[in-house]
C-alpha cells in the first residue's frame, strides 16, 4: 500500500510514480531526498517494473541528474546485483 511518504513503482506509468515522488516531496517540504531506494524489488517480474526503460528506475536517475534525489538503490538485492542494477 502506498502512503504520503512512500510511492508505488509497480505496473503503473513512470509519470505517476513521479507526480507520486514530487507529492510526496513537497509533504515532506524537502527538495532533496538523501534517501532513494525501491523495496520489495524481490521478483523477476518486480525487478522488470523498475528497470524497464522509461520505468521507475530512470525517473529516479533523472531526479539524481537535477539534484533532487541520491542514487536510488534497491533493496533487498545484495550489493552485486544492485551494482549490476545501477551501472
Amino acid at each position: 500500500m502506498c502512503g504520503p511518504f512512500l510511492v508505488c513503482c509497480g505496473r503503473g506509468a513512470a509519470a505517476t510514480f513521479e507526480a507520486q515522488v514530487l507529492d510526496s516531496m513537497a509533504k515532506l517540504r524537502v527538495d532533496y531526498l538523501d534517501l532513494f531506494a525501491f523495496h520489495g524489488v524481490n521478483t523477476p517480474k518486480k525487478l522488470g517494473w523498475v528497470t524497464r526503460a522509461g520505468g521507475c528506475l530512470d525517473v529516479a536517475r533523472r531526479l539524481q541528474a537535477a539534484g533532487k534525489a541520491a542514487a536510488p538503490l534497491a533493496r533487498p538485492w545484495s550489493p552485486e546485483r544492485i551494482g549490476r542494477l545501477l551501472v
